[in-house]
């Protein structure tokens, strides 16, 4: 009805991380790139390095990278959907969605022991089994949009997916931190 103005969907998944040298347990957020043409709602802002170019390559939050001395080039070992995989470190990144890197459950962040990670969609689908789906959404809202109509039609419209619930900007956790 138009309250929708434009979007991200994406791939989300949770990851164990490991690097050579640290022994404590670390996991990870990995979320899929758009692709070019399609809206870039929470664009990834690159410091350092470039955007992947293979299927075993990633952009790497900026505050992990930098408590562990992470720099493009470098390896990083991911237990992706109970495989084990070599990533290489493309380049460093921040983006909007992630102000605030926190583990979901967690109080205060951890940036030594919690990543957040970008890849391509594709190798992120296959490693998830998710070709051809999504599990996150962002929308922004048209001036007229009332949030409460559209949250209830995003529940109505994904239910029968399994969807856990649309919520408003106010509970998006950097959203909060800001």
């Amino acid at each position: 009805d138009g309250a929708a103005a434009g979007g991200d969907q994406a791939l989300v998944g949770f990851v164990n991380l490991e690097l050579e040298d640290y022994d404590e347990p670390i996991t990870g957020q990995i979320v899929s790139l758009p692709a070019p043409g399609d809206p870039e709602l929470n664009h990834l802002f690159l410091r350092e390095g470039r955007l992947p170019v293979a299927d075993n390559e990633v952009v790497l939050g900026e505050a992990f990278a930098n408590v562990h001395d992470l720099r493009p080039g470098d390896p990083l070992t991911a237990i992706l959907n109970g495989r084990r995989q070599v990533l290489r470190i493309s380049g460093i990144g921040l983006s909007p969605e992630f102000v605030y890197q926190i583990r979901p459950g967690d109080v205060f962040p951890d940036f030594a022991r919690f990543g957040v990670l970008w890849m391509p969609r594709e190798p992120l689908a296959m490693a998830f089994d998710m070709d051809g789906a999504f599990n996150d959404l962002a929308l922004t809202l048209t001036r007229e949009a009332r949030e409460q109509d559209v949250i209830d039609a995003l529940d109505a419209l994904l239910a029968p997916y399994g969807a856990i619930g649309a919520h408003g900007r106010d509970l998006q956790m950097s959203h909060r931190f800001l």
